[in-house]
């Protein structure tokens, strides 16, 4: 996804451990490659506009909500994305960021 934080590094691809019937095509043991780690579910910077400029303005807020699993993160932006009107979106908006101000989990 654009926006979110990846973490990148090069492995030593090692024999087949006992156990593993094939190996993915390309590869052989003695290999390195690349590979790319994305966390899963919304981070602070995948939502919407509101929601980047939000956590622009409150970082402590930011780096907590990235810092909660999956479960957390995806039950706020359910929240927040599930408004009908953009009174309720900003108001859940709101509401999410003082939570989060708090580290609080979950309302």
């Amino acid at each position: 996804m654009a926006g979110q934080p990846t973490v990148r590094f090069r492995v030593h691809v090692a024999a087949r451990p006992r156990g593993v019937i094939s190996v993915a095509p390309g590869f052989a043991p003695g290999d390195e490659v690349d590979v790319v780690m994305t966390p899963e579910g919304p981070s602070s910077s995948s939502m919407g506009e509101d929601v980047r400029a939000a956590f622009a303005a409150e970082p402590e807020a930011a780096h907590f909500f990235d810092s909660l699993a999956t479960f957390y993160r995806n039950n706020f932006a359910r929240s927040i994305e599930a408004a009908k009107r953009p009174e309720t979106r900003a108001r859940r908006l709101a509401e999410m960021i003082d939570l989060l101000k708090q580290r609080q989990r979950e309302r």
